[in-house]
């Protein structure tokens, strides 16, 4: 499965991460635990990092928010 990066930093630390906010990454694993759910994808500088799941959309995630955006834009 193929997720699209949304977020790329750290809020708290202010670090960028090698990923690209747009781009498609697979995920080569899922892991639930206790506090939360993390994806595991290969990153833009070949490491496998874990990152929240909030940080991705799904493909229909992505399509369902364009299609969204681009409705308010008509409505007004």
């Amino acid at each position: 499965m193929k997720v699209i990066c949304k977020s790329n930093q750290y809020p708290m630390l202010r670090n960028k991460t090698p990923l690209t906010i747009g781009k498609s990454y697979d995920i080569i694993r899922e892991v639930i635990s206790s506090s939360g759910v993390y994806i595991r994808v290969l990153c833009d500088d070949g490491s496998e990092r874990k990152y929240s799941d909030t940080w991705f959309l799904s493909k229909d995630e992505m399509r369902e928010k364009i299609i969204n955006e681009i409705l308010n834009e008509s409505s007004l």
